[in-house]
């Protein structure tokens, strides 16, 4: 009797199964037609009737529902094409009536978000339909929804535009399974990446995209728009020799499509890379092309990229003045922008919580006061936000006429030393060669002794002189404001009185030093304290070497000046002169100084200073 009953409840499972399974395949090709009726007539509704028959017929052969209520739905929708803003009035009735036709409610929805995005630009209604789609995905699957991957397209698309480049590139790839045409996702994901600066992953996903629009043998506007993101992508990591084509070609097919906005997206980078070519015409007909581009399409948010571009094109042709003025544009196109998609993404996480507590209490009041509530803090944090907001605006602004200010008083400082420099250099430079030449001429004739020992004094001081003047000269030189030309200067200052004094002399520096910007002062005062403790070696320790080791370690200049001489007792030479001027300007540049030595042992000088 039992093995009987449980005979008889298998094959009432295996029925079951069985009328389940055609019974969802039977919905899953009747929400097809419904989807490709919607599709096909969004525009057209002078067929309205035709379209009432054709599905009253398919009620008929089905007996499926679902094809009167979409009926229904149609007449309905076709009322909203008058006036594009009563779509939205539909938005509740189709909610509440349609909870048991999720493909329904998904075409609806996905309609009120392409109206308000595209058409009314209502983002925040757009939004709110997406998230509305985003749920019914979740709830009911792939399996029931039968245009699933579209709508994972769209709200991938959506979180591109809101700059939630995680959130869209989880939708495109969850919507990439089911798609018959993965084009539009392979290239959003592709973009995202771009935006997130990850530009292997993004090459990828493009050139994935590519190979669907070849596949797939799609219009050449869609090879080419994938080309020209891979050309964005070369473009920002610098490879402008790889970039220029692919861009040109985007451009070239977006002129002749007439997409105005995706011509504008390919000639921004385009001027960029004229400019660093210097081809400064192209880039100007070009950058001007952008705009009436831009003004065209209504893309206003692409100024964003244009006015950095138009302001290095002023710079480079030295109107700075232009240039400034796109700098202050550029500022304004951004904080724009910013605070668009930085709303909207408020706004959306309300959207969701409001949506999300609706689902789980069911308690209209309770939710209304919480919208309310939480509305009320939006508006305080909006209002918080745009006061930080204008005081960091107001600071910028001050700071930026204070940099101004400081960048003028520095190139006045600057023309000022080159104009000393070559003074210094023509004039007393000259002056005092020929005091030495001069005194040199009579030495070599006959002389008194008297007047030989007086000679010889005025070409030693003349020279001496001179020496001291060309320290000065290349302490005040702009040119020198390098530490590969301070570097020079310590090693032929070094090699040179050394070679005199016949001592060898080893110069050992570091290559990472060598392009490190540093101020005059520091300058000078380095080289002077390199330049007595070199004396002090030569002239006191009586060695047969001396080594200088140069080195950059945790953000400081290390010096070690070091001889193999006959040492000294450092507490009583110390005590006794103190190496004074040393200590003084160590202490000018809060650089660590200290001298190591012990007779017979050599000498060590140790200098630490920050790089300035």
């Amino acid at each position: 009797m039992n093995h009987l009953v449980r005979s008889l409840l298998i094959l009432f499972l295996f029925f079951a199964k069985s009328s389940f399974s055609y019974g969802q395949n039977a919905s899953i090709a009747n929400g097809r037609i419904m989807d490709s009726v919607f599709v096909h007539n969004l525009n057209l509704s002078t067929k309205i009737q035709e379209i009432n028959d054709f599905l009253d017929h398919k009620f008929q052969s089905t007996n499926d529902s679902e094809f009167l209520v979409f009926s229904k739905f149609m007449n309905s929708y076709y009322k909203t094409k008058v006036d594009p803003q009563e779509i939205n009035n539909l938005k509740d009735y189709v909610f509440q009536e349609y909870k048991a036709y999720p493909n329904l409610q998904a075409r609806f929805f996905n309609q009120i978000a392409y109206t308000n995005f595209v058409g009314i630009q209502n983002f925040e209604r757009a939004f709110d339909a997406y998230m509305l789609i985003e749920d019914i995905l979740s709830q009911n699957g792939p399996t029931i929804i039968t245009r699933y991957s579209y709508y994972c397209s769209q709200i991938s698309s959506a979180y591109y535009k809101f700059k939630d480049y995680k959130r869209a590139i989880h939708f495109g790839k969850m919507g990439l399974k089911y798609a018959e045409n993965k084009w539009d996702m392979f290239n959003t994901i592709g973009l995202c990446y771009t935006a997130l600066n990850q530009l292997d992953s993004s090459n990828f996903y493009l050139n994935k995209a590519v190979e669907e629009a070849k596949k797939l043998n799609l219009p050449k506007i869609n090879h080419t728009i994938s080309q020209g993101n891979i050309g964005i992508n070369y473009y920002h990591a610098g490879k402008f020799e790889l970039a220029y084509p692919l861009l040109m070609i985007d451009f070239k097919e977006a002129q002749k499509f007439q997409d105005w906005g995706l011509a504008a997206g390919s000639s921004i980078p385009l001027s960029h890379i004229y400019i660093k070519q210097k081809k400064y015409k192209k880039a100007d007909s070009l950058l001007n092309l952008t705009r009436e581009y831009i003004q065209k399409s209504k893309q206003f948010e692409r100024l964003e990229k244009y006015f950095p571009i138009k302001a290095m094109y002023y710079e480079e042709i030295r109107d700075f003045k232009r240039s400034l003025s796109y700098r202050d544009s550029s500022l304004k196109a951004y904080k724009y922008n910013d605070s668009v998609y930085n709303g909207l993404l408020v706004l959306r996480v309300q959207q969701r919580a409001d949506l999300t507590k609706i689902e789980r209490e069911k308690l209209k009041l309770q939710n209304y006061q919480e919208v309310i509530k939480i509305q009320f803090i939006a508006i305080g944090v909006v209002v918080v936000l745009l006061g930080i907001g204008y005081y960091l605006y107001r600071n910028y602004l001050y700071r930026l006429q204070r940099n101004r200010q400081r960048i003028d008083e520095l190139k006045r400082l600057l023309n000022l030393r080159q104009r000393l420099s070559a003074d210094m250099h023509d004039d007393i430079g000259s002056s005092l060669s020929s005091i030495s030449l001069y005194s040199h001429s009579l030495l070599m004739q006959p002389q008194s002794p008297e007047q030989k020992y007086v000679l010889t004094k005025i070409k030693e001081n003349a020279q001496y002189i001179q020496e001291q003047v060309n320290d000065i000269i290349w302490s005040v030189n702009p040119e020198m404001d390098v530490m590969k030309e301070l570097v020079a200067r310590m090693r032929k200052f070094g090699a040179e009185i050394t070679e005199s004094a016949n001592i060898a002399f080893i110069f050992d520096c570091t290559e990472e030093i060598m392009d490190l910007e540093i101020e005059m002062a520091w300058r000078r005062n380095l080289f002077l304290m390199y330049k007595e403790a070199i004396h002090n070696a030569i002239k006191y320790s009586q060695a047969e070497e001396i080594k200088v080791e140069l080195k950059f370690q945790s953000g400081k200049l290390n010096i070690q000046i070091a001889d193999n001489g006959i040492g000294f007792d450092t507490d009583k030479i110390i005590k006794g002169n103190g190496l004074k001027n040393l200590q003084a300007r160590a202490k000018i540049m809060d650089a660590f100084f200290q001298v190591e030595s012990k007779r017979n042992k050599g000498t060590k000088v140790i200098i630490k200073s920050p790089i300035r």
